[in-house]
């Protein structure tokens, strides 16, 4: 298993976005109740190559800004974050829900249960750690 970041998109929501690199590909897949070790990705997008800290970033601020976002209760009455429509970026590739074939036989559970939260503040920043002008 690759390393695993996690950054909550969102204050009010549950919505996580989970970044990893596997075959020279920088992933960054959706979770909306990570507690519960999804099986599948609600969304989830690609890179065609392995991406830098301020490129993932720059998209994960996209992210923010063009996600739809529902809730609903599900069956259990919990309620639930659900991402509503489908979203294209330039340069990334979309999978949509699911778990994307070049991804199995790993699942969603399974980069959940290995990340390492990170703040999304960390993430998003313009400039490495101590080089901000």
């Amino acid at each position: 298993m690759t390393d695993c970041l996690s950054v909550q998109l969102f204050s009010e929501h549950t919505v996580t976005a989970y970044v990893f690199t596997v075959e020279e590909r920088t992933w960054v897949g959706l979770a909306d109740q990570p507690a519960a070790r999804p099986k599948a990705w609600s969304r989830i997008w690609s890179s065609h190559r392995p991406l830098a800290q301020v490129e993932i970033g720059h998209f994960l601020r996209q992210l923010t800004e063009a996600l739809e976002l529902l809730e609903r209760e599900d069956a259990e009455g919990v309620t639930r974050t659900t991402v509503v429509g489908h979203y294209f970026f330039a340069g990334w590739e979309y999978w949509g829900p699911g778990n994307p074939a070049p991804l199995l036989p790993s699942t969603a559970a399974d980069y959940v249960g290995e990340a390492q939260a990170v703040p999304f503040g960390e993430m998003t920043r313009s400039q490495p750690p101590g080089e901000d002008a």
